[in-house]
């Protein structure tokens, strides 16, 4: 879908610029990601937890460093209890849209469907670029 994106962005016979490429990736993550990920919650996350998802990680104070007090934050706001925090991560590391962040060296680890990588249920993590975007959650 992404590709689908740069190619209807690129005029045909041109190059691929910055700035079509960032227009493709800006609408995929708004269009098409979100799409993906709300029919991916379904059957995962309670109906509660899939209504408000939107709204939670728009309300994140970063994407770069996202604390597990950040995310309890956010989920309180949105109505839910704060033990729904940890069900909304754990979806998010799997669907490789929230990495596991080593503050000390800046690393992150993205989940991306290997099973070598388990999720760090303390945080802190980071987000996306793709939900950055589309959420336009600052960096």
């Amino acid at each position: 879908m992404l590709m689908k994106q740069v190619q209807e962005a690129t005029p045909r016979a041109q190059a691929v610029t910055g700035e079509r490429l960032r227009n493709a990736v800006d609408h995929f993550a708004s269009e098409n990601l979100l799409t993906i990920l709300m029919a991916e919650a379904s059957g995962i996350l309670d109906s509660a937890s899939r209504k408000v998802l939107p709204l939670v990680l728009s309300s994140l104070p970063s994407a770069r460093c996202v604390e597990r007090g950040h995310l309890e934050q956010a989920v309180v706001d949105a109505g839910l209890p704060r033990s729904a925090a940890q069900d909304m991560a754990e979806f998010l590391f799997l669907e490789g849209l929230l990495g596991n962040l080593n503050v000390e060296n800046g690393y992150v680890q993205f989940y991306y469907r290997r099973d070598t990588y388990s999720f760090s249920i303390r945080g802190p993590w980071t987000l996306h670029r793709a939900l950055m975007y589309a959420f336009n959650v600052p960096w």
